[in-house]
């Protein structure tokens, strides 16, 4: 198993996805990585879902959360007590990769293992509350550090928290961005291993929390910069009109041992 103490819980936000969930991250991620069953938490938002996961996933704990990203998200840090290890996952990650001779390459159980195990002890070491890997599964973007402490997107999909509940979510869209500026306002620093990404679908068209298009996406952006005006730098534009904010580089407070 990938934990070193029971007190490991994984956490998987869906909706509406009850198969696409066991072809994603169940199979690639908790049966191939030999997360406990009887350890994960699935929460679903409709009594539909409720029904339908509990019946095909009988080992693993069905929760009914509130509707909306954030709400969820806020609902799941309230769930679990302070200081919970929480391994955090969306419901749509398709593999794990590891930067290797300048390649991207599926990580073995046992390395991903030490991995997970080294980034929640240097966190619980130095009071980080939140960390995770490099957003884009491309090597050619990937930095030189291997672990880096500063004010950084830390992405969804797949994240290390350990149960902060000072971190209150406002704003679904763009929950990556703002739990990253949260956590780092909060603790001083994030923690991101940068030789690690993750294969997943982020505009996904079958279940999920729909509605997010260019339009939605350009407001929430506007209202995290207003909201967060000391964190971000700027809004990029991508292709097809989709929008990423740009955090300003700012160095961890202290420095990590």
């Amino acid at each position: 198993m990938i934990e070193t103490s029971s007190d490991i819980v994984y956490v998987v936000k869906s909706h509406q996805r009850v198969d696409r969930f066991y072809d994603k991250t169940y199979k690639e991620v908790i049966l191939k990585y030999g997360f406990p069953l009887e350890r994960v938490y699935v929460f679903v938002s409709t009594d539909k879902d409720l029904e339908l996961y509990r019946k095909k996933y009988k080992l693993v704990n069905i929760i009914k959360a509130p509707m909306g990203v954030a709400a969820v998200d806020n609902y799941i840090t309230q769930y679990f007590d302070e200081g919970q290890k929480i391994i955090y996952m969306n419901d749509d990650v398709s593999g794990v990769q590891e930067l290797h001779h300048g390649k991207l390459q599926p990580i073995e159980k046992s390395r991903f293992t030490n991995i997970i195990t080294a980034m929640f002890s240097k966190m619980k070491a130095n009071r980080i509350t939140y960390g995770g890997f490099y957003p884009v599964p491309n090597p050619m973007f990937m930095p030189a550090k291997k672990m880096t402490y500063n004010l950084c997107l830390i992405m969804d999909p797949l994240s290390l928290v350990i149960n902060n509940k000072k971190i209150r979510i406002t704003i679904s869209d763009k929950s990556d961005f703002e739990k990253s500026i949260q956590h780092f306002v909060s603790q001083g620093a994030l923690l991101r291993y940068n030789r690690i990404a993750l294969k997943v679908e982020y505009y996904g068209k079958i279940g999920g929390f729909q509605g997010r298009n260019a339009k939605t996406e350009a407001e929430t952006a506007l209202l995290m910069q207003k909201k967060y005006p000391e964190y971000i730098a700027g809004i990029n534009t991508k292709k097809g009109g989709k929008t990423s904010l740009r955090l300003k580089p700012i160095k961890e407070k202290y420095t990590v041992v």
